[in-house]
């Protein structure tokens, strides 16, 4: 693609980040005066994180719900684990950014049971 600076061949990584801001987003709404405009700016941002394909933290249930319609899917063959603010979340996108990779539905899973994460 000339002149936008990307390789040939590499993926959209904003797709991996665009969550954070989104919730960046409504979080600042929330000091904005309560006027029809800020509000339907809200849903807007709520109904674009609906419909992501990527979540850093927990999926919508319905969207969940969906997921779990489709069968069982295979479990990750690796996870990546560390403390807070020691890099994973930049190391994750890096990750799920190579061709060889799937990205899972959601970075952060929060069940200890491995049957749950098929839905991810």
């Amino acid at each position: 693609m000339r002149g936008h600076g990307r390789q040939a061949g590499s993926r959209d990584d904003h797709r991996y980040t665009e969550c954070y801001d989104i919730d960046t987003q409504l979080r600042m709404l929330r000091f904005e005066p309560n006027s029809p405009l800020v509000r339907a700016r809200r849903m807007a941002l709520v109904a674009r994180w609906y419909g992501l394909k990527h979540y850093w933290g927990y999926p919508p249930p319905g969207r969940m719900w969906l997921r779990k319609l489709g069968g069982d899917r295979v479990l990750p063959d690796f996870a990546c684990v560390g403390s807070i603010k020691s890099g994973t979340s930049d190391l994750a996108t890096n990750l799920f950014s190579h061709p060889s990779i799937v990205p899972p539905f959601a970075k952060e899973v929060f069940n200890t049971d491995p049957e749950v994460w098929r839905a991810y």
